[in-house]
């Protein structure tokens, strides 16, 4: 962990390592990685993950492009992902983390 803004101290994920590894084919099987890697744990934080599907804002990606030899394309990657328009959104890890700590 760390300091925030008002030197409060952050909380360290449970399973630090299973960040960038909870990548799946679903939304539903990415949230349920969160969870089991520590990373989303709070009823409200899984709810708002699985309201909110990654497939409806990122780009599809064709199945033989979804992973290279170091990152992992598409909507339920985890990993930051382009949107066009030199947009990107960032890893589902830092959503669930950023949730869990509102």
């Amino acid at each position: 962990g760390g300091r925030d803004v008002a030197g409060e101290a952050t909380p360290v994920p449970p399973y630090p390592g299973a960040a960038w590894k909870c990548s799946a084919s679903s939304n539903n099987a990415l949230v349920d990685n969160l969870v089991e890697g520590g990373l989303a744990s709070s009823p409200a934080v899984v709810a708002a993950l699985r309201a909110t599907d990654r497939g409806v804002y990122v780009p599809p990606v064709a199945p033989a492009a979804r992973k290279s030899k170091t990152y992992h394309y598409g909507p339920y990657a985890d990993a930051p992902q382009a949107l066009g328009f030199k947009a990107t959104v960032s890893a589902p890890h830092m959503h669930a983390m950023a949730l869990e700590a509102l």
